[in-house]
């Protein structure tokens, strides 16, 4: 399944046309009207976070939550539509990876309740979608105008998407300005900057743009665009990294450290530490670190260009100590 988007509505037409190429087909399905199709997952989601005793429930909020529906329409989606022989194309109004992070905290919801057979039930459909984004088999296209501005924010939502490990197909550029079309030479050179800078930005996310009228496919497999790893340095402490194509994208001087704030979280109340939480531009990226760093303790980060470092040190009362662990065996 490919989902589609674009940050403008001018732009709607040529992602379609691009995607349509990618996949082969030109059947587009809308992720706005299957939301009326969903009922049965929505009555899960409210059923299983509901809370009885209350004039009005969590029911009756849960149900008029768009975001909660859009993730209701693309469970449906994926369960009615990704058997079929022709890989099924889903437009999306929205924003791609705000929709992937809201089925991601559903679940993780799902994953703290209570073991009712309604959170059961709604736990095993959320996590059959889940999967199938973090396996590849649900890819985005995302399109947008070759404005710098627009480019820029399309950097984010790319960052954004690459945390919540969403296979990314590529980023559509529009036409660029042309001087035939009376563009001024400014605009037309901004347009052309911004859109090699996004090139060399967003790698290894594929970019192209719209040439001679005609929107290009995108015939490359999408890859996983955002990389982790751990080292530990000349001091003994150990360093995370975290690195998020388009997440340096910024159109003026201000810079990566003002528009990013990091942190940890856990899961797990045994565990100082199972996430770590980046939010910048309005997304929420969590990104699960090894067994390691579960029992230790974050004391400082740095962000440069488009990656994030987090020092880490271990908490003592996690660790066991092996020398008088020795001496009572002895």
């Amino acid at each position: 399944m490919l989902l589609v988007s674009s940050l403008t509505p001018s732009t709607r037409a040529w992602a379609l046309e691009s995607a349509a190429r990618t996949v082969g087909n030109d059947e587009v399905l809308d992720l706005d009207s299957l939301a009326t199709d969903c009922d049965d997952v929505l009555e899960d989601i409210t059923a299983a976070l509901s809370v009885t005793g209350a004039q009005f429930t969590s029911v009756d909020l849960i149900a008029g939550v768009r975001s909660l529906r859009e993730v209701a329409a693309l469970v449906h989606a994926w369960e009615a539509y990704a058997a079929r022989e022709r890989r099924a194309l889903v437009w999306v109004r929205g924003s791609v990876p705000h929709l992937i992070a809201d089925l991601l905290a559903l679940q993780a919801l799902t994953d703290l309740a209570a073991t009712s057979p309604t959170a059961t039930t709604l736990h095993r459909r959320l996590a059959g979608v889940s999967a199938a984004v973090r396996s590849g088999d649900i890819e985005w296209l995302l399109g947008t105008p070759a404005q710098p501005d627009a480019i820029e924010r399309a950097g984010l939502e790319v960052a954004a998407a690459a945390g919540a490990k969403v296979a990314i197909r590529g980023v559509l550029v529009a036409p660029i300005p042309r001087k035939k079309d009376g563009w001024p030479k400014d605009i037309r050179q901004a347009a052309r900057s911004a859109y090699d800078q996004a090139v060399m930005d967003l790698h290894p996310v594929a970019v192209a743009r719209s040439r001679a009228g005609t929107a290009p496919a995108f015939p490359e497999p999408a890859v996983e665009a955002a990389e982790s790893s751990t080292i530990v340095d000349a001091r003994g402490d150990r360093v995370f990294t975290l690195t998020l194509p388009g997440l340096s994208a910024s159109a003026d001087d201000q810079t990566v450290v003002d528009r990013v704030q990091v942190g940890t979280w856990s899961s797990d109340p045994a565990y100082p530490t199972t996430h770590v939480v980046v939010h910048f531009a309005g997304h929420t990226v969590r990104w699960e670190v090894d067994a390691i760093l579960r029992r230790c303790r974050a004391i400082d980060a740095v962000v440069a260009d488009d990656t994030i470092a987090v020092t880490f040190v271990p908490v003592a009362e996690q660790w066991p100590n092996t020398d008088e662990q020795s001496e009572g065996e002895r």
